[in-house]
């Protein structure tokens, strides 16, 4: 009953065993659709796996952390369309953040 929600998954990684379960593929996370007053941000596009990155954290999370820190006064899609070219450019095209969303109205992470 919350106004908005903001799900953040940076979880799209390769089924290390190999075959499908349940008729999903191998690698990945599928879409979604995001309920009414939703914002969902994945690590990367459906079905594709995303990067474990060099350092402490994954490459989109990494990311994310640079984003959120230049994200005063930016809107939330702002911020994930910054997220996404920042991981594009890291990954040199191999990885392509995602996101769905219902949202209705502004957010801002940071004013």
């Amino acid at each position: 009953e919350n106004r908005m929600n903001i799900v953040i998954l940076d979880a799209c990684r390769d089924n290390p065993y190999g075959f499908e379960r349940g008729g999903m593929g191998t690698e990945g996370l599928s879409s979604t659709n995001a309920p009414s007053g939703t914002y969902i941000a994945y690590a990367t596009a459906p079905g594709k796996a995303a990067s474990d990155g060099k350092g402490e954290n994954g490459l989109y999370t990494e990311m994310l952390l640079r984003a959120l820190d230049q994200s005063n006064g930016i809107q939330i899609e702002d911020v994930f369309k910054r997220v996404r070219e920042y991981v594009l450019i890291e990954s040199e095209g191999l990885q392509t953040p995602w996101d769905n969303s219902s949202i209705i109205g502004e957010f801002y992470f940071k004013e």
